[in-house]
C-alpha cells in the first residue's frame, strides 16, 4: 500500500518501524495488551540497575559543577559520595518497600502509610546532609544545591526512563 501511494504521503521510516513492530509484538502476544504491558515492564525493571549504574557519573558530574568552587574536592570524591548515597537510598527503599507488608501483617495500615512517608522525607534529609557535612558549606547554600541537584537528578531519570522503556519495548 505504501508503494502504490505518492513519495510525500508514503510513511518516514519511523512509523514504518513502529508499525513493524506492533505488527511483531501483535503477533507474539496475539492482540493481548495486558501480556505486552507486563512484558516491557519485566524487561524494564530488570534495567534498573543498568540505569543506576549510568545515572553514577552524571550525578557525580552534577554534583562537581555545583560544587566546582571547591578546590578540596575532586570529581573522584563526588563519585565516591555518590556511591555512599546510593547505597543509603537502597537500604531506606528496602524499608520504604517493606513497610506496605509490615503494616499489613499488623493490619495498621494507616500507620504504614505514615511511616512511609517518614522514610520518603528522611531519603531527602539524608541526602541534604550527606552534602553538608561533606562540604561544610552553609543551610541556605546547602538547601539551593540540594534543590537544584534534586531538579536535575528528576530530570535525568525522566531522560534514561523514557530511553530504558524504549529499548525494553524493542526486545520485547
Amino acid at each position: 500500500i505504501q508503494a502504490t501511494l505518492p513519495k510525500q504521503q508514503q510513511d518516514g521510516w519511523f512509523r514504518r518501524f513502529a508499525a513493524h513492530k506492533v505488527i511483531q509484538l501483535n503477533a507474539k502476544f496475539m492482540y493481548n495488551k495486558k501480556a505486552v504491558i507486563k512484558s516491557v515492564s519485566d524487561k524494564f525493571l530488570h534495567s534498573l540497575p543498568k540505569m543506576m549504574f549510568v545515572s553514577l557519573p552524571f550525578i557525580a558530574l552534577f554534583i562537581s559543577l555545583l560544587y566546582i568552587r571547591q578546590r578540596r574536592t575532586h570529581y573522584v570524591h563526588h563519585g565516591i559520595l555518590v556511591i555512599h548515597l546510593y547505597v543509603a537510598m537502597y537500604i531506606l527503599i528496602l524499608l520504604y518497600l517493606l513497610l506496605p507488608y509490615m503494616a499489613n501483617l499488623a493490619h495498621v495500615m494507616s500507620v504504614g502509610v505514615f511511616l512511609m512517608f517518614l522514610v520518603f522525607v528522611y531519603m531527602l534529609y539524608y541526602n541534604y546532609k550527606s552534602l553538608r557535612v561533606f562540604f561544610g558549606q552553609s543551610r541556605g547554600k546547602t538547601l539551593f544545591k540540594f534543590c537544584i541537584l534534586l531538579i536535575l537528578t528528576i530530570l535525568l531519570f525522566a531522560i534514561l526512563s523514557t530511553i530504558f522503556v524504549i529499548n525494553s519495548l524493542l526486545q520485547a
